[in-house]
């Protein structure tokens, strides 16, 4: 038998699923609250990847679901709630606006823009 080695974290159904198929796996939980997180914080990364390659509205359609299932998970284990995301998005829009005028900045004489600071860091 030759292993494969994902070392990551999986969805509740996965080794059930492999199992199923008659082939083995090792899953073990994660009681570590920060492993916990550095691990659902990867699996953001992951989906948002797939969603940016994403072409057909059922394929977008699929990774949102994939990636709000992880943004979901991830905001329990946070402990925030849906209105504390309202609230950070509400005062998000306030601030800097949303896309809907579908600016693309091409440059800017003001090397102090708030976001780019943030890159740098």
């Amino acid at each position: 038998m030759e292993k494969i080695y994902y070392i990551k974290l999986v969805r509740d159904n996965v080794p059930d699923k492999i199992r199923a198929l008659g082939a083995e796996t090792e899953v073990y939980e994660m009681v570590n609250d920060e492993e916990y997180l550095q691990e659902l914080r990867k699996k953001l990364q992951e989906e948002s990847l797939e969603l940016s390659t994403s072409m057909s509205k059922k394929t977008v359609a699929e990774e949102i679901g994939d990636l709000m299932i992880v943004v979901d998970n991830f905001l329990e284990a946070m402990e925030l709630t849906a209105e504390d995301i309202e609230q950070a998005k509400k005062k998000s829009i306030a601030s800097k606006g949303s896309f809907s005028k579908r600016l693309f900045m091409t440059w800017s004489s003001d090397s102090g823009y708030e976001a780019r600071k943030k890159a740098q860091q």
